[in-house]
């Protein structure tokens, strides 16, 4: 009789392998894996054994791999064994990542695996899957009976045991841009997508398939299609929504291009859209020291708060919180002071005193030259001394 090695033998394989070499080796330990299971399973090892080792999980893992043979494997073995669930796991498919995040046994939120290998493209695991259990329903109640033997075991998963979709399939597949995914999800499944679809493609520049879903989809998107495309900078994606759709967009698109230092972008959605920004533009533009941004909203009249000067104090933009300074009366608040001493920025400190001075800084007390002599002494000596000792 086989002997079933202990979990440690193949493991660990990596979640998030980076290199080939990683990659190779992961795939080497997981079909060492099957062959184990495969030797357990034809030399007659309790079936307890091999439901503890194979799980949804497993199937879950090979399928975000895009390791077919193993899925293929999984499947031929364990399909109809009603003591397991190799389709559905507890957990989500990050509608934006694309990372499945499993839970444990407390939260009832359900996972495809057909999902998460939609998500990542595997397109020939998606149809295996959905195409042969498709076939399979004939054969599948006979096998059940047999593993009735088993009822703690049968009761396992109070979820489908199916292989199976939903709407986050084709959902993922086209926030990534898999176009062929999402072409034959529509040709054969009924489950379709959301608006989140269409809102996801934009998002990540991929106009190929926002194109596609508006022309053979129903759904549409939402405003969040064009806002999340000015947070990538895909301004291509922007023009074509603007001419095609009708939904628009919100402040928040010009207020993400300026932080995201998309200038362009930035420019044409002020001459072509009506929306406007807020404070957050300018406010996270010096926050990133982005000065050419902060100068154009300036002279389009956009608006500010003191987080304008703090956040550029706060990153050391020097040259730019002058600027401000100069041209701005907003002011800074005492958080600006703090987060100069804390980083030791020395060459800001005149600067954020020269502006207190000015009475730019409300909740701070204007000094005379006396004390400010001696402020300035006083926080260069605390700078200094933060800065020369180190930080363990």
């Amino acid at each position: 009789m086989g002997t079933w090695k202990s979990r440690s033998s193949f493991m660990p394989i990596s979640r998030n392998p980076a290199t080939k070499g990683e990659k190779d080796t992961e795939k080497r330990r997981l079909r060492e894996l099957v062959g184990e299971l495969s030797n357990c399973f034809e030399l007659g090892s309790n079936p307890r054994d091999v439901v503890r080792e194979v799980s949804g999980k497993t199937m879950m893992l090979a399928a975000v791999r895009d390791f077919l043979d193993v899925v293929k494997w999984l499947y031929t073995q364990f399909h109809a064994d009603r003591t397991m669930n190799l389709f559905w796991v507890r957990g989500q498919v990050d509608r934006y990542s694309g990372k499945v995040e499993l839970y444990d046994y407390t939260k009832s939120d359900l996972c495809s695996v057909v999902d998460a290998a939609a998500g990542k493209g595997h397109l020939e695991i998606v149809q295996y899957l959905l195409q042969v259990e498709g076939k399979a329903e004939d054969e599948r109640a006979p096998k059940r009976r047999r593993t009735d033997t088993y009822p703690e075991l049968s009761n396992r998963y109070k979820m489908p045991t199916t292989a199976g979709c939903t709407t986050a399939a084709m959902n993922v597949a086209a926030a990534h841009g898999h176009l062929d995914v999402v072409q034959w999800l529509h040709a054969n499944c009924s489950q379709g997508c959301t608006t989140a679809a269409m809102d996801r493609a934009a998002q990540n520049g991929h106009l190929e398939t926002v194109k596609w879903l508006h022309f053979n989809r129903k759904e549409g998107c939402t405003i969040d299609a064009m806002n999340g495309a000015a947070i990538g900078g895909h301004l291509h994606v922007i023009k074509w929504l603007h001419e095609h759709t009708s939904e628009g967009c919100t402040t928040d698109a010009m207020d993400f291009a300026a932080v995201g230092g998309h200038f362009e972008l930035l420019k044409w959605l002020h001459e072509n859209r009506t929306e406007g920004c807020t404070v957050a533009a300018m406010d996270g533009a010096a926050a990133s020291g982005l000065f050419d941004i902060v100068k154009w909203l300036h002279k389009h009249r956009a608006k500010c708060r003191k987080l304008a000067m703090d956040g550029a104090a706060h990153g050391g933009h020097l040259r730019l919180l002058r600027w401000l300074f100069e041209n701005r009366k907003e002011g800074v608040t005492s958080k600006a002071l703090r987060n100069t001493m804390q980083f030791a920025q020395f060459e800001t400190l005149p600067v954020l005193h020269n502006i207190v001075q000015q009475g730019l800084a409300k909740d701070i007390e204007v000094m005379d030259a006396e004390q400010s002599e001696a402020w300035i002494a006083e926080h260069y000596l605390k700078m200094a001394e933060r800065f020369r000792t180190p930080n363990y």
